[in-house]
């Protein structure tokens, strides 16, 4: 009655009544059926009675079984005393999709909100009641989203998603292919501004609930939907809608996740057509683009999350490995050893590439410096993992060197050194102190070795590096190089024994580019290496590098040096009257002279 009366106390006291009423949603299926059922009274009998598909006309909703639906819909749309909700699902999903198949959609906004207000309604009605996935048509509610250019009816819509990917997130995923797919054509029926107002909803609206638990999984398979639909999106669209996406499933954490499945998107395509593979790289240069579009700090650990990956990578495939299908990441047994191979390759290539590139150094030479110094343990820790990867493939390339793959391991280990170099340009003198003092204590032998040879160079090949750095700053890093060499016993390991020298080295050539200077603050030094010639405990190339730092020593400290000769001569004469009977003269006998012929 409340349908069609026009006495206007009807319609709000029917509403009332439903309010306080016990409903059994069963109760309300038949006119809602009813709804769903309705044909235009104008279509043709012999249409009706063979059931043919007929689009929809407007005149379907002055139908009375159409008006007893509407209110019914609004009577019910936010009722709380309602038995048996779910069984209106079914129905609501086609009366849903029956509007959706009119040619003007303007006319059936309101229907599709209502409908729309009340699936939602439901589903929160029967929380905790374990409902069947195929109750639920994901496509119907995307297809609101892409048909309607009304914003109440995407707010609904959007409340939809955003309720029922707690329930079945697959399918919400799922659909949403289907959304970012057609934005990249939807400029030719929309406004461009539009499409992407409707994705970014989407992206803010679902993707938190989708990786709300955080589990690599989840999030690779939200990542993977948008890696795909990568060259789909419009060009000047691409990076806020990115940006915004990594930001919301936390960029710093999974922007290398991002990454990764873009050198997988480019593994799987390269055997394909050269449209295809010129796609894939088209891939890797928006993925660059995307990075620098985040902070240094950002950048720098999503490297450092690279590499460590990659170190927890096998060097080649194993045949007898599992294939792992939930894996986010690259599944190394379900690809060719030759996939495994260009995955890996890119990986090196791209992270070298990325932190050589002008726009990352800009980037970084461009930050104050306080937040130069907040990248101190992020340059520690990617030099670190570099090194460590770089010392590994050294070994896999030097036993692969008589093989098919020698030339592969070749531009590994040449792209590894590009990262490291990369990494050292980045830096500036005073960070690159810092960095080098707090590795030289570094637990790990061949890190401790790395780093003092990459200052060596530094102090040898770029005396001017160092120019604009207070000199305490660089007298700081003694400390830490006398310690290394206080491990000089006479049985010493070979590993050990090159550290000491690459230590003995660094002495030397800070003594040579500071003592002339302040020769006060190394009389301490002389002392120490006096002591050290006179222990005996170092021996043959290592007491070479000991006596050739003593003369470096003598020559820049002059008149200080005189007090120490004494001391150090009569140890120095000593070792060379034991050097006299070798046939040959050897690193240490030449050592001792340059020293004396420097001395006298």
């Amino acid at each position: 009655m409340s349908s069609i009366s026009q006495n206007p106390e009807l319609l709000p006291a029917a509403s009332r009544i439903f309010k306080h009423i016990d409903l059994d949603a069963n109760m309300i299926l038949q006119p809602l059926t009813k709804m769903r059922d309705v044909q235009s009274p104008k279509q043709d009998l012999t249409k009706k009675r063979r059931r043919v598909s007929v689009v929809p006309t407007i005149d379907i909703l002055d139908t009375l079984e159409w008006k007893k639906g509407i209110s019914i819909l609004e009577f019910i749309q936010d009722k709380k005393k309602i038995r048996n909700a779910d069984s209106l699902l079914p129905v609501l999903f086609d009366i849903l999709k029956k509007c959706l198949e009119f040619d003007e959609q303007a006319s059936v906004e309101y229907p599709k909100q209502l409908i729309l207000s009340l699936i939602l309604h439901c589903c929160i009605k029967t929380a905790g009641e374990a409902l069947p996935e195929n109750i639920f048509n994901m496509e119907l509610i995307v297809q609101c989203i892409r048909a309607s250019q009304n914003p109440q009816t995407h707010h609904h819509a959007l409340l939809v998603l955003a309720h029922t990917a707690q329930l079945v997130p697959i399918q919400v995923l799922h659909h949403m292919m289907a959304i970012f797919t057609f934005m990249g054509s939807s400029v030719l029926r929309h406004d461009d501004a539009y499409s992407f107002q409707i994705i970014t909803k989407i992206v803010d609206t679902i993707i938190p609930i989708l990786v709300e638990d955080s589990q690599v999984t989840n999030i690779a398979k939200v990542l993977r939907v948008f890696v795909d639909a990568l060259l789909d999106v419009p060009e000047h669209r691409r990076m806020p809608l990115y940006k915004q996406l990594l930001n919301r499933i936390d960029a710093k954490e999974n922007l290398y996740l991002f990454l990764l499945l873009v050198f997988e998107s480019q593994v799987l395509h390269s055997g394909q057509e050269k449209q295809r593979k010129d796609n894939s790289l088209k891939k890797l240069e928006i993925a660059a683009n995307l990075c620098r579009e985040f902070s240094p700090d950002i950048v720098i650990y999503t490297c450092i999350k690279l590499i460590t990956y990659l170190n927890e990578l096998p060097d080649d495939k194993d045949d007898g490995m599992e294939t792992d299908n939930d894996g986010g990441t690259f599944n190394v047994a379900a690809h060719t050893s030759k996939d495994f191979r260009h995955y890996k390759y890119l990986l090196l290539k791209f992270t070298a590439n990325l932190l050589a590139s002008q726009e990352f150094v800009i980037q970084v030479a461009a930050l104050n410096e306080e937040e130069e110094l907040s990248l101190e343990n992020l340059f520690k820790e990617m030099i670190i993992n570099s090194l460590q990867y770089i010392q590994r493939i050294s070994r896999v390339a030097e036993k692969a060197s008589n093989s098919p793959q020698a030339q592969y391991w070749k531009v590994v280990l040449h792209y590894s050194y590009d990262i490291l170099d990369s990494l050292n340009a980045l830096v500036t003198p005073q960070m690159f102190l810092l960095i080098t003092k707090g590795l030289m204590v570094h637990n790990l032998s061949t890190i401790r070795r790395r780093v003092i040879e990459l200052l060596n160079n530094k102090l040898q090949y770029n005396s001017q590096f160092f120019s604009d750095c207070d000199k305490n700053e660089i007298y700081a890093l003694i400390p830490p190089i006398i310690s290394i060499i206080e491990g000089i016993n006479d049985q010493i390991e070979s590993e050990q024994e090159i550290i000491i020298q690459t230590a003995l080295l660094s002495l030397k050539l800070l003594v040579k580019s500071l003592a002339f200077e302040a020769p006060e603050k190394f009389v301490q030094i002389l002392e120490f290496i006096t002591n050290l010639i006179k222990s005996g405990k170092a021996q043959n190339n290592v007491l070479a590098s000991v006596v050739l730092c003593l003369a470096e020593l003598c020559i820049n400290l002059r008149a200080h040096a005189i007090a120490s000769l004494a001391d150090f001569m009569p140890a120095v004469i000593k070792v060379l009257r034991q050097e006299k009977f070798e046939e040959t003269p050897n690193v240490l006998s030449r050592s001792i002279l340059t020293t004396i012929e420097k001395n006298f």
